[in-house]
């Protein structure tokens, strides 16, 4: 709850230290989710290297704040939009500044190349802890992003649009490569997120009306199918007592409805459709080709297209692999509801993405409009109080 609440505040403020410091406080309870068996090696580990990484890419982004409130005289989102948009010139501070701050954001959401603590912590993590932190600070992450990026530090600057978007692309391939070797279904998954957050930067490179609509479309259509295939996950794996793929040989036996929900949800993470992955993938796809990132979408759709192998090698072992117990596998009802309320999302999306989008559309209205609050710490106010005798 309390990182809950924490990303609640990440995701709607408007000050930069306001984002910083609840950044760090759902980082600090994610440290310690990680952690939670405590008696688990894997777990402890896992802890330890998310808790380093995340000190190091947190005071890498406090330094890139510090250089934005020295350029701008300001830490409010719309004021520095403001003056960035202004009188201040795109120089080298001001670039630096936004590679720091990204940087800091880049590890909440697992982009490459602060990717690495997320297979650890997917694996050494209980499984329920696994698909929040799968989910959550990516969420709260990239409405970050797409309030500091599209407001406040506009990628106005051609290098640094062509600076994300290859850092997109090495996001989405590195993801996808390191998910094939993988037998283990939750660094599988791991891997597989870093890949997806790859594909949802594209909309942050374009970062148009269409692109951002993508984002947040993306974005809720990856929460649904993620929840939806980590609950299978909990399903199997409690029951057979292994994360290991190898071992979800004849669970179509055992359960042919799991097995079915399972596969819906990964036909929704390959992006196949008539799911809710699809059109996430299209319209992101489709604003990037529109825009003239023909290569970035090219590069995109090929990666799909390896993802299917990995996403379907579940599948193979899951209805052609012989089943090692006979017996059948029972679903907890609280699993039974999340499965039903996932998988209706992630189908509805898909077929009747309309009302969705008008959504998506509103919110990145919303989003990128944010006006000024009376600023606390902007320099010209305050010295404009002018408190001599």
């Amino acid at each position: 709850l309390f990182a809950a609440l924490a990303m609640m505040f990440m995701a709607s403020a408007t000050d930069f230290l306001m984002i910083f410091l609840a950044t760090e406080f759902a980082s600090l309870v994610s440290y310690i989710l990680v952690g939670f068996l405590r008696r688990d090696l894997k777990s402890n580990e896992a802890a330890v290297k998310y808790f380093l990484v995340g000190s190091f890419c947190a005071a890498i982004m406090l330094y890139g704040i510090s250089l934005v409130y020295g350029l701008t005289g300001s830490t409010h989102i719309a004021v520095v939009g403001e003056v960035v948009g202004g009188e201040l010139e795109h120089g080298l501070l001001l670039t630096i500044a936004v590679f720091c701050i990204l940087a800091g954001l880049g590890f909440k959401i697992a982009m490459a190349p602060f990717h690495f603590w997320a297979p650890d912590a997917f694996e050494g993590a209980p499984t329920p802890v696994t698909a929040f932190i799968s989910v959550a600070p990516k969420a709260a992450g990239l409405a970050v992003l797409l309030r500091v990026f599209c407001v406040a530090l506009p990628l106005a600057d051609v290098n640094a649009q062509t600076a994300l978007a290859v850092l997109s692309a090495v996001t989405m391939t590195v993801g996808n490569l390191m998910a094939i070797p993988q037998n283990n279904v939750k660094r599988l998954f791991a891997y597989s997120s870093i890949a997806h957050i790859g594909y949802i930067l594209i909309g942050l490179v374009v970062a148009d009306q269409i692109g951002l609509e993508g984002v947040l479309i993306y974005v809720l259509a990856y929460v649904f199918m993620n929840l939806g295939a980590f609950a299978c996950v909990i399903a199997i794996s409690n029951r057979i007592g292994s994360d290991d793929i190898t071992n979800y040989g004849g669970i179509s036996e055992r359960s042919m409805p799991l097995a079915l929900i399972f596969i819906v949800f990964l036909l929704s993470l390959a992006g196949l459709p008539p799911t809710a992955g699809f059109v996430g993938k299209f319209v992101v796809f489709a604003a990037a080709i529109k825009t003239g990132y023909v290569w970035l979408a090219v590069i995109a759709i090929m990666n799909s297209v390896i993802s299917v192998y990995y996403y379907f090698r579940i599948a193979y072992y899951m209805y052609f692999k012989p089943a090692k117990e006979a017996t059948a596998l029972e679903v907890g009802e609280s699993l039974k509801f999340a499965l039903t309320v996932t998988l209706g999302m992630t189908l509805l999306i898909g077929i009747l993405p309309g009302r969705f989008l008008a959504n998506a559309r509103a919110a990145v209205h919303s989003a990128v409009s944010s006006q000024p609050a009376p600023p606390t710490l902007d320099i010209k106010t305050i010295q404009a109080l002018d408190v001599r005798p």
